[in-house]
């Protein structure tokens, strides 16, 4: 831990920082200001606020200023090298200094609770605590058309903490990436806390905090290697938040390549198709957690077959290139009779899904009521709650408005599994 000195009318204190908010941002000044702002709603002062700018422009800097300008819990680094996700990723741990570390993104949120789960992972000796993020907020503008401006609460949560002994079975079935989205409440640098030691362990045998198109995707296989247990939480002490160019939205509109053009020197696996998607972000994120860690008997349980079906599924294009791989890497033992029957039956799927979302979108277009309708009636289907809300802001305001109802008090109980 490292020391600040906080001046006060009759002396100076030496306040140790007990939990680091790391904030890293490009090109999204408005949203985050939202993040830090939920940070800062923290009450404590033994906590900062790190923010790790790589902007075109600084102007974040005079908005930090103007906003928070006499809290000295925020520290401000503004870096004009370009660097990939990755990079600003690392230099922006580096500056933590807290004994717990929290990663978000820059339209993301902390809620308050953080530092009382934080303290209780301390006083029980736990390394790392996920949250099974019932939660999630997406902002105005973002390409999902029903649901933007909208915080949905997919179910119910109690407050009850798992402790996890069986960490590294849950990694071997993640590496399957038969369900690369598995990872959500696995412990990694993103909306989870973790100790700071474990992570200056990581640094001094690898040189590096993060690695990869996918700094949330590494983090978990590495930080697996550190950890035999940890802790979820069943309630959200962040938000996930999805806004106009973050990767969420390049995701949703086709312009995930645009999130591989930022690594300057990004070269694939030869296992895996040259193509940007999520399954390949997700394959090459493992591959090189697993090589920078010296964990490569991990690779053994990626299943091939289904993982080559996902990607011609994803990237059409590619369809060729992921024959020609799976008659490479999975053909023996009926791997590559597997892959063209997983991919016919995934194709006629996509292909039905594909066109309802044309009808979908074409409603929303041209008859607008239409995204109003589905407002009203889908999150009942398909999620517990949901309200209309123009900023993460707001949206927190009204989570508590509900929590309160639901739970009364916010308090963590504990189970072990």
């Amino acid at each position: 831990m490292s020391g600040r000195i906080f001046k006060t009318e009759k002396e100076e204190v030496n306040i140790f920082m007990f939990l680091s908010i790391v904030i890293p941002t490009k090109n999204r000044q408005l949203t985050a200001i939202f993040a830090i702002r939920s940070a800062l709603a923290i009450p404590n002062i033994d906590i900062e606020v790190i923010v790790h700018d790589c902007s075109d422009v600084d102007s974040l800097r005079h908005d930090i200023e103007i906003n928070f300008k006499s809290d000295v819990r925020v520290k401000y680094f503004f870096i004009d090298s370009k660097p990939s996700m990755a990079e600003n990723w690392n230099m922006a741990f580096a500056k933590a200094t807290g004994e717990y570390v929290c990663g978000i993104g820059d339209d993301d949120a902390v809620l308050k609770e953080i530092y009382t789960i934080a303290k209780w992972a301390k006083a029980n000796n736990v390394a790392a605590v996920a949250h099974t993020s019932p939660v999630y907020y997406q902002w105005p503008g973002f390409s999902a058309q029903i649901y933007n401006g909208t915080i949905a609460v997919e179910r119910s949560f109690s407050g009850e903490i798992v402790v996890v002994n069986t960490l590294a079975e849950r990694i071997q079935d993640y590496c399957t990436l038969r369900n690369p989205n598995g990872y959500l409440d696995l412990p990694e640098l993103y909306h989870c806390l973790i100790r700071n030691d474990i992570l200056k362990k990581i640094y001094v045998d690898t040189g590096k905090f993060v690695d990869a198109t996918s700094v949330d995707i590494y983090s978990v296989i590495v930080i697996g290697k550190y950890i035999s247990s940890y802790a979820i939480i069943d309630y959200p002490f962040t938000f996930r938040g999805a806004s106009k160019g973050s990767n969420s939205d390049r995701f949703k509109t086709g312009q995930f390549a645009n999130h591989f053009k930022e690594y300057k020197n990004l070269s694939l696996p030869d296992i895996l198709p040259s193509c940007a998607g999520f399954y390949t972000t997700a394959a090459e994120s493992v591959i090189i957690a697993c090589k920078n860690t010296g964990q490569e008997q991990l690779l053994e349980f990626i299943d091939l077959p289904e993982l080559y079906a996902n990607i011609a599924i994803e990237i059409p294009e590619v369809y060729d290139l992921c024959v020609e791989k799976a008659a490479k890497y999975a053909g023996g033992n009926g791997g590559f009779e597997r892959f063209l029957s997983s991919y016919a039956k995934k194709n006629d799927v996509s292909k039905k899904r594909t066109k309802r979302g044309r009808v979908t979108t074409f409603l929303q277009t041209k008859l607008p009521f239409v995204s109003r309708i589905f407002r009203k009636i889908v999150p009942h289907k398909h999620i517990l709650k949901a309200s209309q809300a123009s900023t993460i802001s707001e949206a927190i305001e009204w989570f508590y408005a509900y929590t309160q109802k639901q739970l009364g008090a916010f308090e963590v109980t504990q189970r072990i599994v």
